[in-house]
């Protein structure tokens, strides 16, 4: 007698006298590992996965508000205003600044706080 070890498909060289068109209502079920565990436990499962992802979702966002709130305190502005903005208006604002600040360091002649020559002067006098 022939024996074979089952591992989840039919063997026909090991069973020589069996046909299967003999047993059309024959069916061999194999479990998916989602059905292996009881329906309530795996929705438990997936449920704090759903809170995990949300709680890390939530944790992204708070240090992006962090980091664009940090950089509107840079803009030269009023607290009062920068607290204020949203965000796309913190990066609109931060790239004017930055291409002004770009201009005025090559600007002909360069732009100084102080004026020219680095210290206040009236027009019309002459150094």
């Amino acid at each position: 007698m022939l024996h074979a070890q089952y591992n989840g498909h039919i063997n026909m060289a090991a069973m020589p006298f069996c046909r299967m068109d003999q047993f059309p209502k024959m069916q061999l079920q194999t479990a998916l590992p989602s059905q292996m565990y009881a329906p309530h436990a795996f929705e438990g499962i997936l449920e704090l996965r759903k809170e995990k992802s949300r709680d890390a979702a939530r944790s992204r966002r708070g240090k992006e508000n962090y980091e664009f709130y940090e950089l509107a305190k840079m803009l030269p502005l009023p607290g009062a205003i920068t607290s204020q903005l949203d965000k796309a208006s913190i990066i609109r604002l931060t790239i004017s600044f930055l291409k002004l600040r770009d201009f005025s360091s090559h600007g002909d002649p360069p732009w100084q706080r102080d004026g020219p020559g680095g210290s206040k002067s009236n027009k019309g006098e002459t150094p």
